[in-house]
């Protein structure tokens, strides 16, 4: 019984670990993204229109989506 109990608790402590770990880089990227600087926004579209974050990271864009510095902005053919 108490090998089963010390298993649950060491379960329970790796899941809060990982949860904690993944709340910090949720947290982190969602700092990084507040520090970038804000240079424009959508104002007409009219097909599809990415943008390539600095970091790498892709965005589809909509009207009124943030042009962050960095980016690159991605357009496809014939739209």
């Amino acid at each position: 019984m108490k090998f089963q109990k010390a298993n649950l608790l060491a379960a329970a402590s790796r899941r809060l670990v990982m949860l904690g770990m993944a709340l910090a880089l949720l947290a982190a990227a969602g700092l990084a993204q507040a520090q970038s600087q804000v240079v424009g926004q959508v104002t007409h579209l009219s097909g599809v229109l990415t943008a390539r974050h600095a970091d790498g990271t892709r965005n589809v864009l909509a009207v009124k989506s943030a042009i962050l510095q960095g980016d690159t902005l991605i357009t496809e053919r014939e739209t």
